[in-house]
Order: C-alpha cells, then sequence, then structure tokens
C-alpha cells in the first residue's frame, strides 16, 4: 500500500467512525499550526490545507448523519400542518393551497 502524499485530501470513502478519528486529529494539528504561526508570526500554506481538511471531513460526517437519520435529499422537508398530513413539499415551493 502506497502511503498518502502530504498535502493529498483525506479518503472520504471511509467508515465514519474513521473520519470523526481523523477530524479529531486534524482539529489538533490545526490547533498546533496556529499555535506556531502565532510564535513565530508567520503563516503557513499548510494550515490552509489543514483547514480545507477539516471543511472535508466536517461536510462528509454531516451528510452521513443527515442520510442516517433519514433525510434523503437536502432540499425536501416534511410539511407541518394542524390535520397532521403526511404530505411533502419542496423548500421555497409555493403553496398551492
Amino acid at each position: 500500500m502506497e502511503r498518502p502524499v502530504a498535502g493529498d485530501a483525506p479518503d472520504l470513502s471511509a467508515g465514519t467512525e474513521i473520519l470523526k478519528g481523523l477530524l479529531r486529529v486534524e482539529r489538533e494539528r490545526l490547533g498546533v499550526a496556529r499555535d506556531i504561526e502565532r510564535k513565530r508570526e508567520i503563516v503557513f500554506p499548510e494550515t490552509s490545507v489543514i483547514i480545507r481538511d477539516i471543511e472535508r471531513l466536517l461536510a462528509e460526517i454531516e451528510k452521513r448523519e443527515k442520510e442516517a437519520a433519514g433525510y434523503g435529499k437536502a432540499d425536501v422537508q416534511p410539511k407541518a400542518e394542524s390535520r397532521g398530513s403526511s404530505r411533502v413539499r419542496r423548500v421555497g415551493a409555493v403553496p398551492s393551497e
């Protein structure tokens, strides 16, 4: 198995628990990177890569958690009605009533 090259984006096909572990590691790295930047009064481009990886991991984890909770499509939400209807409406759709 080939080792990942520094700067490669994380493999988002891994299991959710692994992604959460990677997210914890990336957050720790970000803290260390920011401490070094403050001490040396310099900005490292690698810090932006860490931030990018955190954003990607968060987006993938959130997507999976929404899917697991039953939210298949983000643009479809149940319509709340007083009569207990289970109709579904598209977000931004104009009501026909």
